[in-house]
């Protein structure tokens, strides 16, 4: 009997992410939903006046009141990566000639690690994602669209998203203000740079993603033809 043969086109990782596309810095999953990540600052409320805490309070039930659509709020906590510090430091330390501040400089770099090592100091970083599905702008289809490509109504679609997206990311960012809390939209490479920190938290602590990737794999996924991707990279690379 013969030996069945093992397949050759084993399920790429890819294939078991939501994620089909990232592209000017909104996610498109697999169900055709869309997201906007917002990057935020934080307060430290324990801080603040009782005078403070109740206007940040009552800020941010104005915020809550102000949305017609869901948000996710997304907190995420890692081990604090102070490598680029202690290279600043040794940097520093290769070019002191007082001997003096050498040796305070390297008695400093000790307590740092250790400090690190026993305090076991977390690096907290907050995210809102909106979201929006296409039945949202659904309209009535008019009789060209029937005649339309269906790569030319992606693109419409995706637009509308993008517009309806940016509309919210502009409120959020405008009523977070009010609270001290500056926020921001993040980039493509932002995103891609965040899941892959998601999907890989062992190796992301000590091996960053590369700067010069191949677009493809990183920013999206296997979704329509090469000359369509080169021709989406050459418009976000523009931007």
């Amino acid at each position: 009997m013969a030996k069945k043969q093992q397949s050759t086109s084993d399920p790429s990782t890819q294939e078991f992410l939501e994620i089909r596309e990232i592209k000017n810095g909104i996610i498109l999953l697999n169900d055709g939903s869309y997201r906007l990540i917002i990057r935020t600052t934080n307060v430290n409320f324990s801080l603040k006046s009782e005078v403070e805490q109740n206007a940040m309070i009552f800020a941010y039930r104005n915020f809550l009141n102000a949305l017609s659509f869901p948000i996710q709020i997304l907190i995420r906590s890692r081990e604090l990566d102070i490598d680029f510090y202690l290279n600043k430091l040794k940097g520093f330390l290769d070019k002191q000639d007082n001997e003096l501040l050498r040796l305070q400089t390297e008695e400093y770099i000790e307590y740092i690690k250790r400090l690190v090592e026993v305090a076991n100091i977390l690096d907290k970083k907050f995210y809102v994602v909106i979201p929006f599905t296409s039945v949202e702008g659904a309209t009535t289809k008019s009789i060209l669209s029937v005649f339309q490509s269906k790569s030319k109504q992606q693109k419409i679609e995706f637009e509308n998203a993008r517009t309806q997206l940016l509309q919210r990311a502009d409120l959020i960012i405008s009523q977070l203000s009010g609270i001290g809390i500056k926020a921001d939209q993040l980039s493509t490479r932002e995103v891609a740079q965040l899941f892959y920190d998601i999907y890989n938290p062992s190796v992301a602590m000590g091996e960053k993603m590369e700067q010069n990737i191949d677009p493809y794999s990183s920013f999206y996924v296997t979704q329509g033809s090469k000359a369509e991707q080169e021709k989406d990279m050459d418009e976000e690379i523009k931007k």
